[in-house]
Protein backbone atom coordinates (compact mmCIF):
# COMPACT_ATOMS: atom_id res chain seq x y z
CA UNK A 1 0.00 0.00 0.00
CA UNK A 2 1.40 3.59 -0.73
CA UNK A 3 1.96 6.10 1.85
CA UNK A 4 -0.55 9.21 1.38
CA UNK A 5 0.89 12.15 -0.17
CA UNK A 6 0.08 14.79 1.41
CA UNK A 7 0.46 18.72 0.58
CA UNK A 8 3.41 18.01 -1.67
CA UNK A 9 1.33 15.83 -3.90
CA UNK A 10 -0.58 18.60 -5.98
CA UNK A 11 2.57 20.24 -6.83
CA UNK A 12 4.13 17.16 -8.79
CA UNK A 13 1.81 17.89 -12.06
CA UNK A 14 2.19 21.44 -11.84
CA UNK A 15 6.00 21.30 -11.69
CA UNK A 16 6.40 18.76 -14.55
CA UNK A 17 4.06 21.19 -16.54
CA UNK A 18 6.35 23.95 -15.78
CA UNK A 19 9.53 22.03 -16.68
CA UNK A 20 8.04 21.06 -20.31
CA UNK A 21 7.71 24.82 -20.77
CA UNK A 22 10.59 25.92 -19.98
CA UNK A 23 13.53 23.27 -21.67
CA UNK A 24 11.16 23.38 -24.97
CA UNK A 25 10.85 19.72 -25.44
CA UNK A 26 8.62 19.95 -27.78
CA UNK A 27 9.75 18.78 -31.56
CA UNK A 28 10.22 22.02 -33.32
CA UNK A 29 9.69 21.89 -37.10
CA UNK A 30 12.84 23.01 -39.11
CA UNK A 31 11.74 26.14 -41.22
CA UNK A 32 13.05 25.85 -44.73
CA UNK A 33 15.85 28.51 -46.25
CA UNK A 34 17.98 27.89 -49.37
CA UNK A 35 21.27 29.54 -49.76
CA UNK A 36 23.36 30.14 -53.37
CA UNK A 37 26.99 28.98 -53.12
CA UNK A 38 29.30 32.09 -52.33
CA UNK A 39 26.35 34.14 -50.87
CA UNK A 40 24.84 34.61 -47.26
CA UNK A 41 21.55 33.08 -45.52
CA UNK A 42 19.65 34.93 -42.97
CA UNK A 43 18.03 32.63 -39.94
CA UNK A 44 16.03 35.22 -38.08
CA UNK A 45 14.77 33.99 -34.35
CA UNK A 46 11.15 35.53 -33.64
CA UNK A 47 11.34 36.55 -30.27
CA UNK A 48 8.67 37.74 -27.99
CA UNK A 49 8.20 41.31 -27.57
CA UNK A 50 9.22 43.27 -24.12
CA UNK A 51 10.94 40.06 -22.78
CA UNK A 52 14.66 40.75 -22.46
CA UNK A 53 16.76 37.72 -23.88
CA UNK A 54 19.25 36.06 -21.30
CA UNK A 55 21.39 33.43 -23.28
CA UNK A 56 21.08 32.46 -27.14
CA UNK A 57 23.20 28.90 -28.48
CA UNK A 58 22.88 28.07 -31.56
CA UNK A 59 23.86 24.85 -32.86
CA UNK A 60 24.36 23.00 -35.78
CA UNK A 61 23.52 19.36 -37.28
CA UNK A 62 24.90 18.62 -40.56
CA UNK A 63 23.38 15.59 -42.63
CA UNK A 64 23.98 12.02 -40.57
CA UNK A 65 26.26 13.96 -37.94
CA UNK A 66 25.98 14.75 -34.50
CA UNK A 67 24.73 18.36 -33.37
CA UNK A 68 27.96 20.39 -32.37
CA UNK A 69 27.36 24.26 -31.04
CA UNK A 70 28.29 26.65 -33.11
CA UNK A 71 28.19 30.07 -30.68
CA UNK A 72 26.85 31.15 -27.49
CA UNK A 73 25.16 34.65 -27.46
CA UNK A 74 24.90 37.00 -24.59
CA UNK A 75 24.55 40.66 -24.15
CA UNK A 76 26.79 39.88 -20.61
CA UNK A 77 28.76 36.59 -22.23
CA UNK A 78 30.18 36.59 -25.38
CA UNK A 79 32.44 33.38 -26.78
CA UNK A 80 34.09 33.41 -30.16
CA UNK A 81 32.67 31.12 -32.73
CA UNK A 82 33.45 27.79 -33.68
CA UNK A 83 33.38 28.67 -37.27
CA UNK A 84 35.34 32.10 -38.85
CA UNK A 85 34.22 34.83 -37.41
CA UNK A 86 34.41 36.45 -40.79
CA UNK A 87 31.42 34.25 -41.87
CA UNK A 88 29.48 34.96 -38.84
CA UNK A 89 26.90 37.89 -38.27
CA UNK A 90 24.71 37.35 -35.40
CA UNK A 91 22.82 39.15 -32.43
CA UNK A 92 19.80 38.62 -30.49
CA UNK A 93 17.52 38.67 -33.46
CA UNK A 94 19.25 37.02 -36.29
CA UNK A 95 22.24 34.67 -37.37
CA UNK A 96 23.54 35.35 -40.98
CA UNK A 97 26.38 33.14 -42.68
CA UNK A 98 28.06 34.61 -45.64
CA UNK A 99 30.52 32.91 -48.16
CA UNK A 100 28.49 29.82 -48.16
CA UNK A 101 29.78 26.49 -48.37
CA UNK A 102 27.94 23.37 -49.56
CA UNK A 103 29.16 22.38 -46.39
CA UNK A 104 26.96 24.46 -45.02
CA UNK A 105 23.78 22.72 -45.29
CA UNK A 106 22.27 21.47 -42.36
CA UNK A 107 20.31 21.99 -39.09
CA UNK A 108 20.41 25.11 -36.99
CA UNK A 109 18.98 25.16 -33.93
CA UNK A 110 18.44 28.40 -31.23
CA UNK A 111 18.03 28.14 -27.92
CA UNK A 112 16.78 31.03 -26.57
CA UNK A 113 17.05 31.73 -22.87
CA UNK A 114 14.66 34.68 -21.27
CA UNK A 115 15.85 36.88 -18.21
CA UNK A 116 12.15 35.20 -16.89
CA UNK A 117 13.97 32.18 -17.35
CA UNK A 118 11.10 31.13 -20.21
CA UNK A 119 13.21 29.44 -23.06
CA UNK A 120 11.88 28.79 -26.78
CA UNK A 121 13.33 26.77 -29.54
CA UNK A 122 13.67 27.56 -33.04
CA UNK A 123 14.49 25.89 -36.12
CA UNK A 124 16.19 25.99 -39.61
CA UNK A 125 16.79 23.67 -42.53
CA UNK A 126 19.44 25.42 -44.41
CA UNK A 127 20.50 24.16 -48.09
CA UNK A 128 23.13 25.53 -50.05
CA UNK A 129 22.68 25.21 -53.81
CA UNK A 130 25.02 25.83 -56.84
CA UNK A 131 24.18 28.50 -59.62
CA UNK A 132 22.11 26.81 -62.38
CA UNK A 133 23.86 26.12 -65.22
CA UNK A 134 21.90 26.96 -68.90
CA UNK A 135 21.04 23.58 -69.63
CA UNK A 136 22.14 21.75 -72.63
CA UNK A 137 20.04 20.41 -75.20
CA UNK A 138 20.52 17.12 -77.01
CA UNK A 139 18.78 15.36 -79.90
CA UNK A 140 18.45 12.25 -81.75
CA UNK A 141 16.45 12.50 -85.02
CA UNK A 142 14.60 8.88 -85.98
CA UNK A 143 13.10 9.51 -88.70
CA UNK A 144 11.69 12.51 -90.94
CA UNK A 145 8.93 12.52 -94.12
CA UNK A 146 6.69 15.11 -95.41
CA UNK A 147 4.13 13.93 -93.37
CA UNK A 148 5.68 14.25 -89.73
CA UNK A 149 9.24 13.73 -88.22
CA UNK A 150 10.33 11.56 -84.75
CA UNK A 151 12.84 13.08 -82.43
CA UNK A 152 14.46 12.75 -78.97
CA UNK A 153 15.24 16.11 -76.89
CA UNK A 154 17.43 15.50 -74.04
CA UNK A 155 18.03 18.29 -71.35
CA UNK A 156 20.77 17.70 -69.58
CA UNK A 157 22.52 19.55 -66.41
CA UNK A 158 25.09 18.93 -64.36
CA UNK A 159 25.03 16.36 -61.70
CA UNK A 160 25.72 18.84 -58.52
CA UNK A 161 23.54 21.51 -59.66
CA UNK A 162 20.92 20.22 -57.45
CA UNK A 163 18.06 21.63 -60.16
CA UNK A 164 14.74 20.38 -61.55
CA UNK A 165 13.95 19.74 -65.30
CA UNK A 166 10.78 20.61 -66.65
CA UNK A 167 9.81 20.79 -70.55
CA UNK A 168 7.46 23.60 -71.98
CA UNK A 169 5.67 24.78 -75.22
CA UNK A 170 6.39 27.66 -77.11
CA UNK A 171 7.70 29.23 -74.21
CA UNK A 172 3.77 29.12 -72.03
CA UNK A 173 3.86 27.91 -68.37
CA UNK A 174 2.33 24.51 -69.20
CA UNK A 175 4.49 21.83 -68.35
CA UNK A 176 4.77 18.81 -70.79
CA UNK A 177 4.95 15.21 -69.80
CA UNK A 178 8.34 13.77 -70.74
CA UNK A 179 8.99 10.00 -71.07
CA UNK A 180 11.14 9.65 -68.18
CA UNK A 181 11.05 9.80 -64.47
CA UNK A 182 13.58 12.93 -64.17
CA UNK A 183 11.78 14.75 -66.89
CA UNK A 184 15.11 14.93 -68.92
CA UNK A 185 13.88 13.53 -72.58
CA UNK A 186 10.90 14.03 -74.76
CA UNK A 187 10.29 11.45 -77.05
CA UNK A 188 7.80 13.52 -79.95
CA UNK A 189 6.46 12.82 -83.43
CA UNK A 190 4.84 16.03 -84.54
CA UNK A 191 3.27 16.62 -88.04
CA UNK A 192 4.31 18.37 -90.42
CA UNK A 193 2.24 21.36 -89.87
CA UNK A 194 2.97 21.67 -86.30
CA UNK A 195 6.79 22.01 -86.35
CA UNK A 196 6.86 25.72 -86.54
CA UNK A 197 6.78 25.52 -82.21
CA UNK A 198 9.73 25.97 -79.89
CA UNK A 199 10.24 23.53 -77.09
CA UNK A 200 12.11 25.25 -74.31
CA UNK A 201 14.03 23.30 -71.49
CA UNK A 202 14.04 24.93 -67.80
CA UNK A 203 16.42 23.84 -65.10
CA UNK A 204 15.87 25.49 -61.41
CA UNK A 205 16.25 25.56 -58.05
CA UNK A 206 14.25 27.37 -55.59
CA UNK A 207 17.12 30.58 -56.22
CA UNK A 208 17.04 30.29 -59.50
CA UNK A 209 15.95 29.01 -63.06
CA UNK A 210 17.96 28.67 -66.89
CA UNK A 211 16.55 27.67 -69.77
CA UNK A 212 17.21 26.69 -73.13
CA UNK A 213 15.13 26.42 -76.47
CA UNK A 214 14.96 24.48 -80.02
CA UNK A 215 13.56 25.26 -83.41
CA UNK A 216 11.75 21.67 -84.02
CA UNK A 217 10.99 22.78 -87.39
CA UNK A 218 14.49 24.01 -88.16
CA UNK A 219 16.37 21.19 -86.25
CA UNK A 220 14.80 18.42 -88.28
CA UNK A 221 15.43 19.97 -91.81
CA UNK A 222 19.00 20.49 -90.39
CA UNK A 223 19.11 16.24 -89.75
CA UNK A 224 17.64 15.05 -92.27
CA UNK A 225 19.70 16.86 -94.35
CA UNK A 226 22.50 15.62 -92.69
CA UNK A 227 20.70 11.59 -93.28
CA UNK A 228 20.97 12.71 -96.96
CA UNK A 229 24.54 13.44 -96.98
CA UNK A 230 25.87 9.68 -96.41
CA UNK A 231 23.51 8.08 -99.02
CA UNK A 232 25.54 10.94 -101.78
CA UNK A 233 28.74 10.18 -100.49
CA UNK A 234 28.54 6.40 -100.91
CA UNK A 235 26.84 6.80 -104.30
CA UNK A 236 30.09 9.07 -105.02
CA UNK A 237 32.25 6.82 -103.81
CA UNK A 238 30.96 3.62 -105.77
CA UNK A 239 31.16 5.73 -109.14
CA UNK A 240 34.82 6.17 -108.35
CA UNK A 241 35.71 3.08 -107.34
CA UNK A 242 33.92 1.42 -110.52
CA UNK A 243 35.78 3.86 -112.59
CA UNK A 244 39.07 3.36 -111.10
CA UNK A 245 38.36 -0.74 -111.56
CA UNK A 246 37.85 0.20 -115.31
CA UNK A 247 40.94 2.28 -115.77
CA UNK A 248 42.78 -0.72 -113.82
CA UNK A 249 42.05 -2.93 -115.74
CA UNK A 250 43.13 -1.17 -119.15
CA UNK A 251 46.07 -0.44 -117.64
CA UNK A 252 46.72 -3.67 -117.13
CA UNK A 253 45.62 -5.17 -120.18
CA UNK A 254 47.58 -2.19 -122.22
CA UNK A 255 51.17 -3.47 -120.33
CA UNK A 256 50.23 -6.86 -121.36
CA UNK A 257 50.32 -6.51 -124.81
CA UNK A 258 53.33 -4.23 -124.68
CA UNK A 259 54.96 -6.99 -122.49
CA UNK A 260 54.06 -9.70 -125.75
CA UNK A 261 55.55 -7.60 -128.17
CA UNK A 262 58.59 -7.37 -126.39
CA UNK A 263 59.25 -11.03 -126.00
CA UNK A 264 58.15 -12.21 -129.76
CA UNK A 265 60.52 -9.78 -132.15
CA UNK A 266 60.38 -10.11 -135.61
CA UNK A 267 62.94 -13.29 -136.67
CA UNK A 268 65.04 -12.59 -140.02
CA UNK A 269 65.32 -15.07 -142.71
CA UNK A 270 67.32 -17.86 -142.31
CA UNK A 271 68.98 -17.11 -145.90
CA UNK A 272 70.24 -13.68 -144.72
CA UNK A 273 71.66 -15.23 -141.77
CA UNK A 274 73.52 -17.78 -143.63
CA UNK A 275 74.65 -15.15 -146.24
CA UNK A 276 76.22 -12.39 -143.55
CA UNK A 277 77.71 -15.37 -142.13
CA UNK A 278 79.31 -16.27 -145.03
CA UNK A 279 80.53 -13.03 -146.21
CA UNK A 280 81.71 -12.12 -143.18
CA UNK A 281 84.04 -15.08 -142.69
CA UNK A 282 84.84 -14.89 -146.14
CA UNK A 283 86.26 -11.19 -145.84
CA UNK A 284 88.25 -12.24 -142.33
CA UNK A 285 89.89 -14.85 -144.17
CA UNK A 286 91.22 -12.48 -146.80
CA UNK A 287 92.01 -10.47 -144.77
CA UNK A 288 94.42 -12.29 -143.17
CA UNK A 289 95.73 -14.06 -146.30
CA UNK A 290 96.99 -10.47 -147.51
CA UNK A 291 98.23 -9.70 -144.25
CA UNK A 292 100.14 -12.82 -144.13
CA UNK A 293 101.60 -12.53 -147.28
CA UNK A 294 102.58 -8.65 -146.98
CA UNK A 295 104.04 -9.35 -143.68
CA UNK A 296 106.54 -12.20 -145.16
CA UNK A 297 107.71 -10.60 -148.71
CA UNK A 298 105.30 -13.17 -149.87
CA UNK A 299 108.53 -15.56 -149.91
CA UNK A 300 107.83 -16.47 -146.67
CA UNK A 301 110.78 -13.73 -145.27
CA UNK A 302 109.74 -11.12 -143.02
CA UNK A 303 110.03 -7.52 -143.89
CA UNK A 304 113.03 -5.64 -142.21
CA UNK A 305 111.20 -3.11 -139.55
CA UNK A 306 112.26 0.32 -140.05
Amino acid sequence: MGEPCGRQCPLVPRLLALLLVTTGTAAVQPEPVSGMLGGSALLPLPLHPGIKVKRIIWSFTAHASTKMEVVEYSPEIFQHPKYSRQRLEFNETALRISALELGDSGVYDAQVTYQTLKMSEYSFNLSVYEPVPVPLIQHELLSHSTQDCTIILRCLVPAGSGAQITWQYDNTSSTIRTQSEDGHMLHLTVPTSALHATYTCVARNPLQEQSNSVDLAALCEHESHRWRWPIYLAVLVAVLGALSITLCLLRRRGKATDRAAALSPEEPLYSQVQRGGVEERDEQGLARTIYSEVGTGGDGTAWPQT
